[in-house]
C-alpha cells in the first residue's frame, strides 16, 4: 500500500468536518482506547485546520491532507464516510470498515480536545496520589515529578510501570507509558481539590479520587 493510500485509510478513521448548527470543526480532536489494543499511530490525534487535516501521534506529527466536504459527507480522494456531531465535543464518523474479514459499516465516536478545567492548581495534584479504577482493576497514581512509582494495570496480564501528567496544548492529561512508549491516555476534564475528572473514552468520564491514608484507631 503507497503512502497516500495509508494516509487515506488511517485519516478517514477519524474525519469530520463543520455542517450546520453553527458547530466548529476546527481543533483538535482524539481516538480514546477503553480497553487493550495496539492501533497505528498509538495516540490518534486530528487537527482540522481551514485547508488541511493534520494527523499526529498525540504531539507528533505524522502527515497532512487537503479535504472536501459535501452535505454531510466528507470526501478524501474516492473514500467517502458520512458524520454528525453529538453534543459539543463528540463526533461520530460511520463509514466503510472490514470485521473479520467481512465488509460493514462502523460507527465510531471521537472527542473534541478543549482545555482542562481547574478548581485547583495543577501543581496541588503532583505530589498526591489517586485510586483509579479501570478496566476492572484499581490503579494507585501516585504522581513525583510527573512520574508515578506505581505499576498500572492495563489488563488481567498486564501492567506499565511509567505513567506522567502531560500536556496538549491546554488539556492535561494522565498517560499511560509500556516499554517506553506512550500507549494509552486520559484526559483530564476537571482538576478538583479531592478528584480527577477523566475521559475513558468519547462519552465515558470515570474518576481518580485522593487516595487518603487509612486512620489507625
Amino acid at each position: 500500500m503507497n503512502s497516500l493510500a495509508t494516509l487515506k485509510t488511517i485519516l478517514f478513521s477519524m474525519l469530520v468536518f463543520t455542517v450546520g448548527y453553527g458547530q466548529d470543526i476546527k481543533g483538535k480532536w482524539i481516538d480514546l482506547k477503553d480497553r487493550e489494543a495496539l492501533t497505528y499511530p498509538s495516540i490518534n490525534v486530528f487537527e482540522f485546520k481551514e485547508s488541511k487535516l493534520v494527523q499526529y501521534d498525540f504531539d507528533k506529527k505524522i502527515d497532512s491532507a487537503t479535504y472536501s466536504i459535501k452535505g454531510n459527507s466528507i470526501y478524501l480522494g474516492k473514500t467517502v464516510k458520512t458524520f454528525k456531531f453529538i453534543g459539543d465535543n463528540v463526533l461520530e464518523i460511520t463509514g466503510p470498515a472490514t470485521i473479520n474479514g467481512r465488509d460493514s459499516t462502523m460507527p465510531t465516536k471521537y472527542l473534541r480536545l478543549e482545555g482542562t478545567y481547574y478548581e485547583w492548581p495543577k501543581e496541588s495534584i503532583e505530589n498526591k496520589s489517586f485510586v483509579l479504577h479501570w478496566n476492572n482493576a484499581k490503579n494507585i497514581i501516585s504522581f513525583n515529578n510527573s512520574h508515578s512509582t506505581n505499576d498500572f494495570q492495563v489488563s488481567r496480564f498486564k501492567s506499565c510501570s511509567d505513567i506522567r501528567l502531560e500536556n496538549l496544548d491546554m488539556m492535561l492529561f494522565l498517560s499511560v507509558f509500556c516499554n517506553n512508549k506512550r500507549a494509552y491516555v486520559f484526559p483530564i476534564k476537571k482538576v478538583t481539590k479531592n478528584e480527577l475528572i477523566l475521559y475513558a473514552n468519547a462519552i465515558t468520564e470515570i474518576r481518580a479520587e485522593i487516595n487518603k491514608p487509612k486512620k489507625d484507631y
